[in-house]
């Protein structure tokens, strides 16, 4: 390795291969799509309409002409690319031994939590790179552009503005630079001038191979565990990296987004942890050699089937038939569950959310609940059918259908529009 590390012309072939390795990773579940499915999720159909992203997306349609939804998909995964070779080029200023920084970027690379931030359009992705881009400048001693970067961080969200100061503040303690906080506090007044709500995440679980829409893979986990103890070995000397796992899994409870923040620092966690699985001494030569199989390609299978699940997500071309349907109605109020307000918002329309209305059994209360929000459409589709009544006909969906204040709008097999009907 320590040839491979000293050859420039090498190392330039690594980086080639890592950002080519990079991109088809992150392009693949666009492979899998059928074209006319132009992004999937939910969040990207927010940021083509409004919030900082949008403006970035525009700045840039209008000097490069693109297509805005070309670039929506382009845009992630050029940050991905550049994010890569930021956290390959921190672990090599950092010192680590060659192999562990490979073997980190690999991990990283291919891990449920990197495709999820570099794979669809999202705030997160920009301040992950903003994030990388002002470790490595602190670490060049550029210090001033460093703090320039964390100005530009409240732009794209409360929680990750705050969680940047708290960890400069950590990061300016440990290395007695009191001074690098002190000019990047008044960052947080830019959240007072331009604020920016919190989107809501639709799936809190934490791992991504249990169902998580935004977690960590569950052998990177287990793989950090043993790089953890790893670092124990000398006790208080990584303190940074042992608070900024507390401080980053503490902001986990606001937004389980966040965790891809701390996806970068398991990455280098679950390298350690192979090789400290590598030299441990075991009774057994044959278990040794099937319990690192196992990880390794526990680490591949979760990005594997990350890939095969974000390929495969919603919208789906029925979904976007209703967009379509929606685009051509007049202006009004849509009804549906939470998670649809994007593609509602994207429609052009209104967008009304409420589980007492989804759950009511009387058309007296079900028209109260209509009436005072001035619902004119209500979208449910069949992921809502299973999800909200177990595929039964019951409680707003009976409604709909037994009863003449709502007209039946199929627009295909997977999603219907209801009308109300006016008296």
């Amino acid at each position: 390795m320590q040839a491979l590390e000293q050859s420039k012309l090498t190392r330039y072939a690594v980086k080639l291969v890592l950002t080519a390795l990079t991109l088809l990773i992150l392009a693949w579940p666009h492979f899998r799509r059928p074209a006319s499915l132009f992004i999937s999720g939910k969040e990207p159909y927010h940021h083509l309409i409004t919030g900082p992203v949008s403006m970035v997306l525009s700045f840039l349609n209008h000097y490069t002409g693109a297509d805005i939804v070309l670039l929506s998909n382009i845009l992630p995964m050029v940050l991905g690319v550049l994010t890569m070779l930021l956290f390959y080029n921190l672990l090599r200023k950092y010192g680590l031994d060659y192999s562990l920084v490979l073997i980190s970027t690999a991990a990283l690379i291919i891990s449920p939590s990197f495709i999820f931030l570099f794979g669809t359009l999202n705030t997160y992705a920009f301040t992950a790179f903003i994030f990388l881009l002002t470790l490595n400048l602190f670490t060049e001693k550029r210090e001033v552009l460093g703090v320039m970067m964390i100005y530009l961080v409240p732009f794209f969200g409360p929680i990750s503005a705050i969680l940047a100061l708290l960890l400069l503040l950590v990061y300016s303690l440990k290395n007695e630079r009191f001074r690098l906080f002190l000019a990047a506090l008044p960052s947080a007044a830019i959240l007072y001038f331009a604020p920016v709500g919190i989107l809501p995440a639709y799936n809190n679980v934490a791992i991504s191979d249990f169902g998580g829409h935004y977690g960590l893979g569950l052998f990177t986990i287990l793989l950090s565990f043993f790089g953890l103890r790893q670092l124990w070995e000398k006790k208080y000397k990584y303190l940074f990296i042992y608070i900024t796992v507390v401080f980053v899994g503490a902001f986990f409870f606001l937004d389980v987004r966040v965790l891809s923040y701390l996806n970068f620092l398991l990455a280098a966690l679950t390298a350690l942890g192979l090789v400290r699985l590598a030299k441990m001494e075991w009774k057994s030569g044959l278990i040794k050699q099937l319990t690192i199989l196992v990880m390794i390609y526990g680490l591949i299978f979760s990005g594997l089937s990350y890939i095969n699940f974000t390929s495969k997500d919603l919208p789906n071309e029925e979904v976007l038939d209703m967009i379509r349907h929606l685009q051509t109605l007049p202006g009004g109020r849509v009804f549906s569950e939470a998670s649809r307000e994007y593609w509602v918002e994207y429609s052009g329309h209104m967008f009304v959310a409420d589980q007492a209305l989804l759950h009511s059994t009387k058309i007296e209360d079900a028209m109260m609940l209509i009436e005072s929000k001035k619902v004119n459409y209500l979208w449910i589709d069949e992921e809502m059918k299973e999800n909200i009544w177990g595929g039964e006909e019951k409680e707003l969906l009976f409604l709909l259908e037994y009863s003449k204040n709502f007209k039946k709008n199929k627009i295909n097999d997977y999603v219907t529009l209801w009308e109300v009907v006016e008296e």
